[in-house]
């Protein structure tokens, strides 16, 4: 079986650094990027299995660009996407808004099981989903 490959988009190293540590743990092929204005050419041109979005890149709107270049790409519109933030006033405030564009939303701090059981559910083709999850 080919290992699943995760896109972890964030512009906070040492949170990719640890992300990225943890989820090689688990077995995941891993892709970083820290500047939304790169990060939609490598996910178009390394069709991850998965995308892990900070909304707040090098500016306010940093992910929300890369998430609306990815939903407008046919070749990236299916990819899953976990957006996640430490700001949990703008989760709320959005999280119709991410459902529809059908992203799955983990504000920050999260614990590492809560982390990969929204993965799981995001990459399990039965259910095309995400847990209901906002903090743990």
């Amino acid at each position: 079986m080919k290992r699943q490959r995760i896109a972890i988009i964030d512009d906070d190293k040492l949170f990719v650094a640890s992300m990225r540590d943890v989820l090689i743990d688990e077995g995941y092929e891993i892709l970083t990027h820290n500047s939304g204005d790169a990060a939609y050419k490598m996910i178009r041109k390394k069709q991850p299995n998965l995308v892990l979005l900070d909304m707040r890149l090098e500016h306010p709107e940093g992910g929300w660009m890369v998430l609306d270049l990815l939903r407008l790409d046919p070749q990236t519109a299916n990819i899953p996407v976990i957006v996640c933030s430490a700001d949990a006033r703008f989760l709320r405030a959005k999280a119709e808004q991410l459902r529809e564009e059908g992203c799955c939303v983990l504000e920050k701090p999260f614990t590492i099981d809560t982390l990969l059981s929204i993965i799981d559910d995001a990459l399990d083709p039965a259910t095309k989903g995400c847990i209901e999850n906002t903090r743990a």
